[in-house]
């Protein structure tokens, strides 16, 4: 399960149109790096206020389902991925919605049909499933869900 996350992840930090809208990953000390915001674990700033965190990407809840044939054993695996905004309006964006929305159509257009490279698996499918975004709770930032579907078989 995790060479496939390890495989959507590089892709994602990868795929220079998420660059140009994401901000920098910031380690769990506070240090901003020069890739893409796209995290496993991602860190929580000080303060919620604190927007210079957004927009980022978190990646984790995720499915595993068998999936053989009667000659090789595969797997069918749902994940979820989400990016997180507050519209910062140094990236030119006042909505965060809107945001999360450009940032959903990245992540789209770098994973649909993409031939993953997952280590000890060939990738038969990547297919988009579904996107939605809802309000989070704090009322100033937006949560975008992206779901893939992914089947992958032993190579």
């Amino acid at each position: 399960m995790n060479d496939i996350q390890d495989a959507i992840y590089k892709r994602l930090v990868d795929y220079s149109p998420l660059d140009n809208v994401l901000a920098r990953y910031e380690t769990f000390q506070g240090t901003k790096l020069a890739q893409p915001a796209i995290y496993i674990d991602a860190p929580q700033p000080e303060k919620s206020e604190h927007s210079s965190f957004f927009p980022y990407i978190t990646m984790g809840d995720d499915t595993l389902n068998q999936w053989d044939t009667d000659t090789s054993e595969g797997y069918e695996t749902t994940i979820n991925i989400r990016c997180w905004s507050r519209g910062n309006t140094e990236n030119g964006y006042t909505s965060p919605r809107r945001q999360a929305k450009e940032i959903q159509s990245h992540i789209r257009d770098a994973l649909h049909q993409f031939e993953l490279l997952v280590d000890g698996q060939d990738t038969v499918l990547c297919h988009f499933e579904n996107a939605s975004t809802i309000q989070d709770p704090d009322g100033k930032t937006i949560q975008g869900l992206t779901t893939f579907r992914l089947i992958t078989d032993n190579a």
